[in-house]
């Protein structure tokens, strides 16, 4: 009979039987590795839209062994937070492993993961945790305009070539407090003075609700009821087909055109879904005042703001 109790050290001393049924320590004790599983860091720090790379190594150094990634989540039809799983991936040749966690991208904050695994035919489990901290950045990136990019939003006879435009691709802050990936088309040559602005946005965490070149709308009226913030667009005056829109110059922005209405000529308030927000005095997200961290950094990179009737409008002097 072969017995093989732990010693405190957790170290195994195996006893074997005598010849007449005696048991008795026969060897000195024998070390067995423990499956554990550990993370490279007990925190990762990553941007939030881009996912968190995370790595670990079982000490075992098994291959192919399943190792599940698990989040803690709030379940607002349970009324409580618990573990929900994520995501499975298998062990290198050296028992090592490394995966992306996308999960909750846009989200900025702290998240609370543990990785686990089984010991081998068994269902017992071992593992570590481990948190990511989400972290919103504006990380910018410019590319030069082609005409597919204005499909709609540029003609022949335009004031400027597509080759005078630059798209600024962004990170902004959406109403669900959460980050969003969109972009302007701006004139290349006013392309610092709207990434200072955008920055003092971002960093005041003022929310836009989309952020997108207007082409696939087909027309100003359909992007500003879908509350669309934009630059270049190549069109009249709304209200006069004899003047060329400054927009078309890649020189002015309309930010948020719900929550910052127009007036026409004709005295009605547009967009339509907008006419609640002609009140000013009731200030809500999305809405820009005189001391607006975003208005501030308009007026001081040169725009102008047409304050009054057309709160959404601001435009290079």
């Amino acid at each position: 009979m072969l017995t093989t109790p732990v010693m405190a050290s957790g170290a195994v001393v195996a006893s074997v039987a005598s010849p007449d049924g005696r048991t008795g320590a026969s060897a000195a004790p024998i070390n067995v590795a423990f499956p554990k599983l550990t993370m490279t860091a007990s925190s990762y720090n990553a941007a939030t839209l881009k996912g968190t790379n995370v790595a670990g190594q079982l000490n075992t150094r098994m291959a192919n062994r399943s190792v599940s990634l698990w989040v803690w989540t709030w379940f607002p039809s349970e009324g409580r937070s618990r573990w929900s799983f994520s995501k499975t991936v298998r062990t290198n040749t050296t028992g090592a492993f490394a995966t992306k966690l996308d999960f909750n991208n846009g989200y900025v904050g702290s998240q609370r993961w543990k990785a686990e695994s089984t010991y081998t035919n068994t269902t017992k489990a071992f593992g570590a945790e481990f948190t990511t901290n989400k972290v919103a950045q504006i990380d910018f990136s410019t590319v030069s305009v082609t005409s597919s990019m204005v499909s709609t939003t540029y003609r022949s006879g335009c004031p400027v070539a597509p080759s005078q435009l630059t798209r600024i691709n962004m990170n902004y802050f959406g109403f669900d407090k959460r980050l969003h990936r969109g972009h302007l088309i701006v004139r290349s040559t006013d392309v610092a003075r709207f990434k200072n602005v955008f920055v003092a946005a971002f960093n005041a965490r003022f929310p836009m609700r989309v952020m997108r070149d207007p082409s696939p709308y087909g027309n100003d009226d359909t992007s500003m009821a879908a509350d669309n913030t934009y630059a270049f667009f190549c069109r009249q005056v709304n209200g006069n087909p004899y003047a060329m829109s400054p927009h078309s110059y890649g020189r002015s922005v309309d930010i948020n055109p719900v929550e910052n209405p127009y007036r026409k000529p004709n005295g009605y308030w547009y967009p339509v879904n907008g006419r609640s927000y002609v009140d000013r005095s009731n200030r809500r997200p999305g809405m820009l005042f005189s001391d607006s961290p975003m208005t501030k950094s308009f007026l001081a990179n040169g725009f102008k703001w047409l304050t009054g009737f057309d709160w959404q409008h601001f435009q290079v002097k």
